[in-house]
């Protein structure tokens, strides 16, 4: 059969290089494949998938990839309907994705930050390919067998098969990065080497992927795999709950909150013939704030610290996540080994707030907003505090900023 599931947002871009959300990440999965894949079950360690083999040497430095024979990318079509055939994946689409992502003028600033230590790789065969790295840098594996290639023949064309300008230097030609962040394909057409094809995406309306005849691994159980555009949360919570119409729903805290405490009941959770079933379990994915350290006011630890402190997130997680969140130490799953449990969140504590900003500099003005001259030009500590506007619990998080940080926005 066909898994059915919902999404609410048409991504800016469904490659892998320039997207940045999630939905284009739901969109990819198990079309695109990267070169080795962390179980859930265990995330310590690595399974291969695109890469068969990999070497470290004992300075960290120099990591040696062998990559899976006998694997194709999805053919696809150009936009006047010309078909191109299936292409083998090779060591040289793994040394252009790297071009790309390292090419400054490409809109993969968040992927490229990961990489600045990485001084250059080379292809040593057609399916060997060898990475260096400046110094010893603890992610340096992670970062490589994580990565997840694309296609060279697909995003080094135009939209009439021609190659891009500056495709012979894809990592530093400004002509090819500008041509690549508005590259045809980037909003309707994925192509991977995965177990499903990205086989029609109807901007507004759904997408399909279709089983991949030619997949060099395991045939997944599913025929296919349909996301049906449905913007609005409570019209997608009905397809689940009362129309059926869709087979897994991500439910917000509230309605959680809600369903197991007995406050709304549904059928397809009735305990004697349930069609459905909840499940709470732990994500390694976390929330943050991310102050923007390029702005004066950001840049002194003690104030970002006094931020911190001056917000009392407890109280998020308890009252407004409903005990489905837990304060974070760092960007360490928590489960993980990675994750130091010794290492203790900053408290909820206004007045140490207050001495770290009176620390800082900062003097509270008539308004009892925080001030500070930094190079001869006066801040107040007044900002804006972005959020998804569509999702009600970031609502009432800002909300809830807002109540100890009065100046922000």
């Amino acid at each position: 059969g066909t898994f059915r599931s919902a999404y609410a947002n048409d991504p800016r871009s469904i490659d892998p290089i320039t997207a940045t959300d999630t939905t284009s990440g739901d969109f990819r999965r198990l079309v695109c494949e990267s070169l080795t894949d962390r179980p859930m079950s265990d995330p310590t360690r690595w399974e291969a998938v695109l890469a068969t083999k990999w070497d470290i040497s004992e300075d960290g430095k120099v990591i040696t990839v062998e990559l899976r024979r006998e694997v194709n990318w999805h053919s696809f079509r150009l936009p006047d309907g010309t078909p191109v055939g299936a292409r083998p994946f090779t060591a040289a689409d793994v040394a252009f994705t790297f071009d790309v992502v390292m090419n400054p003028k490409v809109q993969a600033a968040h992927m490229r930050s990961y990489y600045e230590k990485l001084s250059s790789w080379e292809v040593l065969g057609s399916h060997t390919i060898r990475f260096h790295w400046k110094e010893t840098y603890f992610k340096s594996l992670e970062q490589i067998l994580g990565f997840e290639p694309i296609p060279r023949h697909l995003y080094s064309i135009d939209e009439k098969g021609e190659p891009l300008p500056g495709a012979d230097d894809p990592r530093n030609s400004p002509e090819f990065a500008e041509a690549f962040n508005k590259h045809w394909s980037n909003k309707t057409v994925l192509v991977g080497t995965g177990p499903y094809l990205f086989s029609e995406y109807q901007r507004g309306k759904f997408v399909q992927k279709t089983l991949n005849p030619s997949y060099w691994g395991e045939r997944p159980f599913l025929e296919g795999v349909r996301f049906l555009y449905v913007p609005d949360t409570t019209t997608r919570y009905d397809k689940f709950f009362s129309k059926n119409e869709i087979d897994s729903h991500s439910l917000k805290p509230p309605k959680y909150h809600q369903i197991r405490t007995g406050k709304k009941k549904e059928p397809r959770l009735d305990s004697e013939n349930p069609t459905a079933k909840i499940e709470l379990y732990d994500y390694p994915v976390y929330r943050y704030v991310g102050w923007n350290q390029r702005l004066p006011k950001f840049q002194d630890r003690r104030v970002r610290r006094a931020l911190t402190m001056a917000i009392d997130r407890s109280f998020i997680c308890r009252k407004l996540m409903y005990g489905t969140a837990k304060i974070q130490t760092g960007p360490f799953f928590q489960l993980g080994p990675a994750s130091d449990p010794s290492v203790k969140p900053w408290p909820h504590d206004p007045e140490q707030s207050k001495a770290l900003f009176r620390e800082a500099g900062w003097t509270l003005g008539r308004d009892g907003v925080w001030e500070k001259t930094i190079a001869g030009k006066r801040y107040r500590m007044e900002f804006s505090l972005y959020i998804y506007a569509d999702n009600p619990v970031y609502q009432r998080i800002a909300d809830h900023f807002k109540r100890f940080v009065p100046s922000a926005s």
